[in-house]
């Protein structure tokens, strides 16, 4: 949108693309959790923006055949991320879902949850179910939580998280799911999460690369950005759609 929104006012003509409903990304899922209203806002904006601005908005796939027959001057792939699965056996179990499953309240959980990932995204998703009264467990394979956080952001959502009873367990690395038992590694020994209704993996994002139109021999330049490119933070991204409504 923030590409988009540039090459607009610079006066390109415009073609936004959005396979789902609703235009906002990842900015739909990040604006979820408790205290992101800033996020909520920075979506509303953009969104108006692009309505009131000579964009004309596509919902739905752009299959290569017609994007060739388009012969645009530039192509810009700005189609986010994915979740990162789990390695190891029994990650596969339908107990299994992930963060952005929850945020987007495209899944429901259990009673009991345990969140694989300590970073941002997996407290995030804690601080989002404590609000829903679920007994929820962190387990994170790093000295540290929230080592992709700010300092007051993360001293602000580990208090909230601590005094809602939520247990963390750092330097533990989640190994496999045997019978519905989470198995971890901690202090150079194998221990069991038993009982969880729900196992909810927040470890990373991976660039989402399915589905892109392979242009050939079309020579249309194209330039991948945000978290299609490789997964960065929210103001990297913005400023790259920036950066490329200035320079094409």
């Amino acid at each position: 949108m923030e590409a988009a929104r540039i090459a607009a006012m610079r006066g390109h003509e415009v073609l936004l693309y959005e396979k789902e409903k609703e235009l906002g990304g990842q900015l739909n899922i990040a604006s979820v959790p408790p205290a992101k209203q800033e996020i909520q806002k920075f979506k509303e904006f953009l969104i108006r923006q692009v309505r009131e601005l000579p964009i004309k908005v596509r919902h739905g796939k752009l299959e290569a055949p017609a994007l060739k027959k388009m012969a645009p001057d530039w192509v810009v792939v700005a189609v986010g991320g994915k979740p990162r699965g789990m390695e190891g056996p029994g990650f596969q179990d339908p107990k299994v879902i992930s963060a952005w499953e929850v945020l987007s309240r495209k899944k429901e959980t259990g009673k009991r949850v345990v969140i694989i990932g300590g970073g941002q995204i997996g407290l995030e998703t804690a601080h989002f179910l404590l609000e829903e009264e679920k007994e929820i467990t962190v387990l994170e394979m790093l000295k540290r939580t929230g080592q992709d956080m700010g300092p007051r952001a993360r001293k602000m959502i580990l208090e909230k998280l601590v005094q809602g009873g939520v247990e963390i367990l750092t330097e533990s690395k989640a190994v496999s799911l045997e019978k519905g038992e989470v198995v971890f590694e901690r202090a150079g020994l194998r221990e069991r999460f038993r009982g969880a209704d729900s196992i909810v993996i927040a470890v990373g994002t991976a660039s989402h690369e399915e589905g892109i139109p392979r242009l050939g021999k079309a020579r249309i330049p194209m330039r991948r950005i945000g978290d299609a490119a490789a997964p960065r933070k929210l103001f990297d991204a913005v400023q790259e759609g920036f950066n490329t409504g200035i320079e094409i």
